[in-house]
């Protein structure tokens, strides 16, 4: 279904390994890292969880580079299944690398 290998883009990519329709959703697994512990290297893929914890999401998770016109959204978190889904915006044809927006502030 997808593939992270190199992106035109910037460094790695999550891509389609096959045509894909709007509304799909894509899950990855998270493990928890406290927030006092800093991981070099890492904490680029690190995502906000709550006030004591960030997420490492594995698989894919990490890999998605950012755009202005995202094709792909954070759908959910699951907190208690430690889980984070992502929704396909639109049609993605096989190929094409699923991008999302980054909420830096």
């Amino acid at each position: 279904m997808i593939q992270v290998k190199e992106s035109p883009l910037h460094g790695r990519g999550v891509f389609a390994l096959s045509d894909m329709r709007k509304g799909a959703v894509l899950e990855c697994p998270v493990v928890l890292v406290e927030k006092i512990y800093m991981l070099p290297g890492l904490d680029v893929y690190l995502y906000p969880w709550d006030k004591s914890h960030n997420a490492l999401c594995l698989g894919f998770g990490s890999f998605f580079n950012s755009s202005q016109s995202p094709n792909v959204v954070i759908d959910s978190i699951d907190k208690e299944k430690l889980v984070k889904r992502f929704r396909l915006l639109t049609n993605v044809k096989q190929g094409t690398e699923l991008l999302i927006k980054y909420n830096i502030e």
